[in-house]
């Protein structure tokens, strides 16, 4: 048996809405509220502290297991160029060719990077076809720099934290709030590729 207040506590938090043919149903007071809801930046840096075991102040520029990984160790500034022109590179090469960069939905909402701007007063004048030929070549020219490292497993490495360890594949680079041993080789890797 319930008490008084609990009653009361439960009428509070229910309401009750009339429907066609004079019935009456109870709802929850939540339902079609115009409450404020979470930001929902705040919901993905809590998660990627939680997932990647961070510091709230660093989860804005590790957004992947490879950011962890590149920002754990001293040389991270070279390392995090070497890392964005193999992405860009890959990025822009499918995007010219029309295949799908990424999964076609998020779990998480995409926390917007800081906009910059190029002010110089250069502008692309390439044709279609010189630019799909250059995003061709600048793509071929990092596939072959990465096969040509030392070591298979560094080729892995990268090759996996690109496709981000899609469908299961591929080792985890960052867990229980530092690199896996897959990491570290990931790490090396683009160290020679930063020579």
């Amino acid at each position: 048996m319930t008490s008084k207040a609990a009653k009361r506590k439960s009428r509070k938090r229910t309401r009750t809405i009339s429907l066609p043919g004079g019935d009456t149903a109870t709802v929850p007071k939540l339902a079609n509220s115009r409450e404020p809801q979470e930001d929902p930046r705040n919901v993905v840096i809590n998660a990627r502290v939680r997932v990647f075991g961070i510091k709230a102040d660093d989860a804005p520029r590790r957004s992947t297991q490879a950011d962890c990984c590149i920002d754990s160790v001293s040389d991270s500034e070279a390392l995090r160029q070497v890392w964005q022109s193999i992405l860009a590179s890959r990025r822009n090469s499918r995007l010219r060719n029309g295949i799908p960069d990424g999964p076609k939905c998020s779990t998480f909402t995409m926390i917007s990077d800081a906009l910059q701007t190029d002010t110089s007063p250069t502008i692309d004048i390439r044709t279609a076809e010189e630019r799909d030929t250059s995003a061709k070549r600048s793509r071929e020219m990092w596939d072959a720099r990465i096969k040509a490292l030392p070591a298979t497993q560094m080729i892995r490495a990268i090759f996996e934290a690109m496709d981000g360890g899609i469908n299961g594949q591929g080792g985890e680079l960052w867990a229980d709030g530092k690199p896996t041993t897959r990491g570290v080789v990931f790490v090396a890797a683009l160290r020679v590729l930063t020579n």
